[in-house]
């Protein structure tokens, strides 16, 4: 169990990992700012 979690916990890290590279593209693709809102993490 304390295995599953863990292999769950790596894999969660790497995709939070992807979707913040894929916001910074996103982010130097639209140069306009976007709201303030959008940018809290």
């Amino acid at each position: 169990m304390f295995f599953d979690s863990w292999g769950f916990r790596e894999r969660l890290h790497k995709l939070v990992d992807r979707i913040n590279k894929n916001k910074k593209e996103l982010k130097k693709r639209n140069l306009p700012p976007t709201p303030a809102g959008d940018d809290t993490n």
